[in-house]
C-alpha cells in the first residue's frame, strides 16, 4: 500500500492535473 507521503503526493499531482485542464477548457484548447 502507498504511504501516507505518496498519497499526498499523488493527491497533488492529480489536482495539479485537474487545474491544467480546467485552464486549458477555459481556453477553448
Amino acid at each position: 500500500s502507498a504511504t501516507r507521503s505518496e498519497q499526498s503526493t499523488l493527491r497533488d499531482l492529480y489536482e495539479e492535473g485537474w487545474r491544467e485542464a480546467r485552464d486549458a477548457a477555459r481556453e477553448g484548447k
